[in-house]
């Protein structure tokens, strides 16, 4: 082996892509080429999620897709767009289909913003990520800078030194530290409360569903690692979506993660194709094969969860179809099973009218009566005025965009990570004939679940 070729063998993944983004950056545009560049090299089996961990530059996210095999961590940003949708539409039109945006929204940007909790009142933020780790369902990684000219030729020596700076996978913690202490809001009198509120609501004609959620926050002796976390979480969860987002602190503050393993798809377009699901309707998983097979009964023969599953199918049909000229619905909800929980699910797919955006879809289905209630102004209003916190993006929207495909989920099952504090999102579907203990314990039950994966105890 000549010598020339050994430094090459030696080269890192990030030296590679240093070699080419040089090349790229040096010499102007040919005809004809369009402004956005990605530029890749090869990145062997290379983790993401470690990866993604050993990067300083902000934000980092990270995206699996419910039953894909692809795996994207995203660090930097070659160009963020908030709060803008004029602006979006236009960047993904210059930028074409192959320019993925990722990032998420808030749940109800019409709720007073909770400082310190969030740190950002922001609608909704999409990025372009500066450069991207991508693990591939055959198991190969490559690494990518991805590239907005002419505007980057003027950022040359920014984006180099980023490009350099670029560290390999770092080895995750093997354990997590155990909580100390708990804290509820509401705690059970005021979720008996706000739950006799709704009651109240339903028989004076003002609503006919509502989705209470609890937060509950975990305190540790040590600052929790987020990307440990959702490692955990992704190998006890292989179907569900998995994300984290992550942005700058505040001045002499922690970053703040939002970590995740949802079962439940907004929905997923490709082209003039969409798909989406209603999902409402929840028991726990049996102990034994016998308890499973009644509990699976009682959920599939329960009129009051079929009732309200019924709003949330009701809902995206009835939003969908005027986007759409051609709508199928799934006749009967099947079963949508989790390790610790199933849920109802009724699939619909969508042939879009020509022009229909990922933005329009998304419009149009967010909130589902399956995370904020039905009607959804009512639903809203109530949440506001008795929920005692911002969700901010639980039940939110979280996932990527293009020009003409998307895939979203909805960020359930997920956490808040903040220095030595783990905040839990939960919520309930209340109906008439709802029970305030019943629907405490299907929240125990679903923050069990996404506490168990970590090897907590939600219970503490």
């Amino acid at each position: 082996m000549s010598e020339a070729a050994a430094v090459l063998v030696r080269r890192t993944p990030a030296e590679h892509l240093f070699r080419e983004a040089q090349r790229v950056l040096g010499r102007p545009p040919g005809r004809g080429a369009g402004p956005y560049v990605r530029v890749e090299v090869d990145a062997g089996t290379a983790d993401p999620l470690g990866w993604l961990a050993a990067q300083t530059a902000t934000p980092r996210l990270y995206w699996h897709g419910r039953g894909s095999g692809e795996r994207v961590a995203c660090a930097g940003q070659a160009l963020s767009v908030a709060d803008d949708a004029g602006a979006l539409g236009a960047w993904l039109d210059r930028l074409g289909p192959a320019a993925r945006f990722y990032g998420g929204f808030r749940f109800d940007p019409a709720r007073p913003h909770e400082a310190g909790a969030w740190r950002s009142d922001e609608r909704f933020r999409l990025t372009l990520p500066r450069v991207t780790l991508t693990r591939h369902a055959e198991g190969a990684s490559t690494l990518a800078l991805h590239l907005v000219l002419p505007r980057d030729v003027a950022r040359r020596g920014e984006i180099l030194r980023l490009v350099r700076t670029l560290a390999s996978p770092a080895r995750l913690p093997r354990t997590l530290p155990l909580p100390h202490a708990r804290h509820d809001l509401p705690d059970f009198d005021g979720w008996r409360a706000n739950l006799a509120a709704a009651l109240d609501a339903f028989r004076a004609g003002r609503m006919d569903k509502v989705v209470l959620a609890r937060r509950v926050t975990f305190a540790f002796a040590e600052p929790l690692d987020p990307f440990a976390l959702l490692a955990r979480l992704e190998a006890a969860t292989p179907t569900t979506f998995h994300f984290l987002t992550e942005h700058a602190p505040v001045a002499g503050g922690h970053r703040a993660a939002f970590v995740g393993a949802s079962p439940e798809r907004l929905f997923r377009q490709d082209g003039r194709c969409v798909w989406t699901e209603a999902v409402a309707g929840t028991r726990p998983r049996g102990a034994s094969r016998g308890e499973d097979d009644v509990l699976a009964g009682e959920l599939m023969g329960s009129e009051k969860d079929a009732r309200e599953h019924g709003y949330v199918r009701s809902f995206l049909a009835s939003h969908l179809a005027p986007l759409a000229t051609e709508l199928r619905v799934d006749d009967v909800p099947e079963a949508l099973e989790a390790a610790h929980v199933r849920h109802l699910r009724t699939r619909l797919e969508a042939t879009l009218r020509t022009g229909v955006r990922p933005l329009d879809v998304l419009a149009a289905l967010h909130p589902t009566p399956a995370v904020g209630g039905t009607p959804t102004p009512e639903a809203l209003a109530f949440l506001r005025a008795h929920e005692p916190f911002d969700r901010g993006r639980y039940a939110a929207p979280l996932g990527w965009m293009s020009q003409d495909a998307a895939e979203f989920a909805v960020g359930l099952r997920a956490g808040r990570v903040e220095g030595r504090a783990l905040a839990l999102y939960s919520g309930a579907g209340i109906v008439e004939g709802s029970d305030a203990l019943r629907e405490w314990h299907e929240i125990e039950s679903k923050i069990g679940d996404f506490a168990a994966a970590l090897g907590l105890d939600a219970r503490r």
